[in-house]
């Protein structure tokens, strides 16, 4: 009969790493690794739930990265964890309709450049709702 059940547990190195933030029962901690203590009875059964936490950065430093972004299923899991706000993905919206419009601009500015395919331009608002968001 066990009197004492020990859990080890490592936190996951991915996403920068975790911390593990349960306290309960722990014996021996740090950032990355707790020994948690459970006290058992003689046929008794427990739960004991760990719980983790990361800070996890992404970096979106083109057009592209910002326009992959806002496709992924990502955005939707971000939104309802309140991760990220609408005003978030209606800026970046906003960013990637400017970058847009000054590749046209460029083509305008320069004669030489002044050949641009209508799509250019059609392509810089994907609705008109969109052009909405970016207007202060």
């Amino acid at each position: 009969h066990i009197q004492k059940l020990y859990i080890d547990h490592v936190a996951s190195p991915n996403d920068g790493g975790y911390s593990i933030l349960t306290e309960t029962n722990g014996i021996k901690q740090n950032k990355e690794f707790t020994r948690f203590v459970i006290p058992l009875k003689q046929e008794e059964e427990c739960e004991f739930e760990v719980v983790e936490e990361a800070t996890c950065t992404e970096s979106l430093q083109t057009q592209s990265d910002i326009e992959q972004f806002l496709r992924s299923p990502q955005i939707s899991e971000l939104l309802k964890l309140d991760i990220i706000d609408t005003k978030l993905v209606d800026h970046l919206k906003c960013i990637v309709h400017v970058i847009r419009l000054k590749k046209v601009l460029k083509k305008l500015e320069n004669p030489v450049l002044r050949c641009f395919k209508p799509s250019d331009l059609t392509n810089c608002f994907s609705t008109e709702k969109d052009f909405d968001v970016c207007i202060p």
